[in-house]
């Protein structure tokens, strides 16, 4: 079967079902279709997160090699990613935690953490990010708020909770006066990266955290 094929039956049970009344359909048929369509619903789901999750790896394993030295920060960047990847150096130093949206940001993070040693966990959404530090316990967390799309202030402020266990917060902001950056330090970050970062900045500034 084709999709658009597919498709068109999708279409054609659609009008089916808008022909019913409620009372034609009744309570039971209802939730035996609402059940139906949502077992449906996950499976389709799976295969579409499994291709998109392929194609996105390719991608990201192309940018990790192809990241520059330096990179600009842009004041509204795409949310290109939906995924979570865990980068481990072989003798990891220390576990730490990005939340960044950008694909390309991260690939820059990504590629020169993962030379000085240190294992990169990458959460694109701030539902990850959290998951994340519970799960993993990251040693530190670098935390994007340059963009409208970034989340970073989101996550600070769940890694802030009074019953988290306290890492320190390195923000990567546009501009040194910007507003999400006097935010984000507001909420409890320690030291910030601003624009035309460089990998020693990086790699200085995590040491510093550290100790």
């Amino acid at each position: 079967m084709t999709i658009p094929s597919f498709l068109d039956q999708l279409s054609q049970l659609e009008a089916t079902l808008t022909t019913y009344s409620l009372q034609e359909l009744g309570i039971a048929d209802a939730a035996r279709l609402r059940k139906a369509f949502s077992a449906f619903k996950e499976r389709i789901e799976a295969k579409l997160w499994a291709k998109e999750e392929r194609e996105y790896l390719e991608d990201l394993s192309a940018a990790v090699n192809n990241a520059p030295s330096t990179i600009p920060l842009l004041q509204h960047t795409p949310n290109t990613a939906t995924n979570q990847v865990h980068h481990k150096s072989a003798a990891a130093k220390a576990q730490i935690l990005l939340a960044e949206h950008d694909t390309r940001v991260a690939a820059f993070f990504i590629k020169h953490l993962h030379k000085a040693g240190y294992d990169v966990l990458w959460a694109s959404h701030a539902s990850m990010a959290k998951t994340l530090f519970r799960n993993a316990e990251p040693a530190i967390a670098i935390c994007s708020v340059y963009a409208a799309s970034s989340f970073g202030s989101e996550v600070i402020k769940y890694i802030r909770q009074p019953e988290q266990k306290h890492i320190p917060v390195i923000l990567v902001a546009g501009a040194e006066h910007s507003d999400g950056l006097r935010e984000a330090i507001s909420l409890g970050a320690e030291d910030y990266l601003a624009q035309h970062i460089t990998a020693a900045e990086i790699v200085g500034k995590i040491k510093r955290a550290l100790k």
